[in-house]
């Protein structure tokens, strides 16, 4: 299932991915915001 995914950074602010996807990596301190229910997230890492 994908989601809608925004990640923005703690530093700038700046948006750095906002798209719809099942999986996303991160490269520094993000925030990241996911429009999914939280029962729906099989795992975090």
């Amino acid at each position: 299932m994908a989601a809608n995914i925004l990640v923005v950074s703690k530093n700038t602010a700046d948006t750095l991915l906002n798209t719809v996807s099942n999986r996303i990596s991160l490269n520094e301190p993000s925030i990241v915001q996911m429009g999914v229910n939280r029962a729906d997230v099989a795992k975090m890492e």
